[in-house]
């Protein structure tokens, strides 16, 4: 991590123009849906995901206007495309090739994100981010804990996920990042909130297939150990920081008529969960315990939680011998 990751200013244009009172019909569209959910990320900017992939990225650029982007990949054009459609050239008088007016090429107008061009972009954003795979749980995770109020806005009076996919700085190079940031209550009369980091897996993950029930197996300590580890050490080494960044991030969901309630007082775990998504009863039987255990003799997790895809009832382990089969 470096400071540059904990750039965030609660005065920003964007989060006013964008808040509760906003009356732009697209945006009050996209906040109706609950299907959707809203990232505030670094640099001032808002990501508004379904099924973990980004339907957009707002934010404003340096002559304060509103600009959006989204990836090519999710666009939707007119005419309907799949990796194997043909776009035709037609030819200039000159006979230059050229696309010309090809509807193909058009994009699918936007309409306010109305109901009928919002699910076909939903639809889209399946497409590249399945159910079943790592960022499709992820997000049912999210929503789920804010769907689980049955009140808007979000009156904090238990816990949620309140952010997803915290970009950091490993080195120059390369990025690291926390799948997702879970806000626990200590005590609600006082506003006072605890964070916990989740590392989600899937049960299929090459780094959980290791057969030996040994405490102690290295597949586990090269990989997942090392993981968590890492995540501990930045943690510990960027907690003033991470506390001060997600004081922030509150007050601008709460801005945005996402939350209604105060954070006052915020402590932060060093050590992260390590959550299983998608466990499967074979799983828990022969890989659960094993994994556990040995991630508990590292000392490198807070605790382990397990679950079978479409069970999204996260809650923190009690303490950190808690294995949480809730399924089986």
């Amino acid at each position: 991590m470096s400071k540059q990751d904990f750039v965030l200013d609660v005065d920003n244009k964007l989060f006013s123009l964008v808040g509760k009172n906003c009356d732009f019909v697209w945006w009050k569209n996209l906040m109706a849906d609950k299907d959707l959910y809203f990232d505030v990320r670094k640099h001032n900017k808002i990501n508004v995901y379904h099924n973990g992939g980004s339907l957009m990225s707002l934010s404003m650029n340096a002559k304060e206007e509103l600009v959006s982007e989204i990836s090519i990949k999710y666009v939707l054009f007119q005419k309907k495309l799949s990796k194997d459609s043909r776009i035709h050239f037609t030819f200039t008088e000159n006979d230059s090739p050229s696309f010309g007016d090809s509807i193909e090429l058009l994009p699918l107008p936007i309409k306010d994100f109305s109901s009928d061009v919002l699910n076909l972009y939903k639809e889209r954003l399946r497409e590249y981010n399945l159910d079943e795979s790592e960022k499709g749980i992820q997000a049912k995770y999210v929503t789920d804990s804010l769907k689980s109020y049955g009140v808007d806005p979000i009156d904090g009076s238990k816990g949620l996920f309140i952010d997803s996919e915290f970009a950091y700085e490993v080195d120059k190079d390369n990025e690291g990042r926390v799948d997702l940031v879970w806000l626990q209550p200590i005590d609600v009369s006082k506003g006072h909130y605890k964070l916990f980091f989740v590392e989600l897996k899937r049960c299929t993950d090459s780094r959980l297939k290791k057969s030996s029930k040994k405490v102690g197996d290295k597949g586990y300590k090269e990989d997942i150990v090392k993981q968590l580890e890492k995540y501990k050490n930045s943690v510990t080494m960027y907690e003033n920081e991470l506390i001060e960044f997600y004081k922030k991030l509150m007050v601008i969901k709460n801005k945005l008529g996402i939350f209604d309630f105060e954070v006052k007082k915020l402590d932060l775990e060093l050590k992260p969960i390590l959550l299983i998504g998608d466990c499967t009863e074979e799983w828990l039987n022969d890989k659960a315990v094993s994994l556990h255990d040995w991630v508990k003799s590292e000392g490198c997790a807070y605790g382990g939680v397990y679950q079978n895809f479409n069970e999204y009832n996260f809650n923190v382990p009690k303490n950190d011998v808690d294995v949480c089969c809730s399924l089986f």
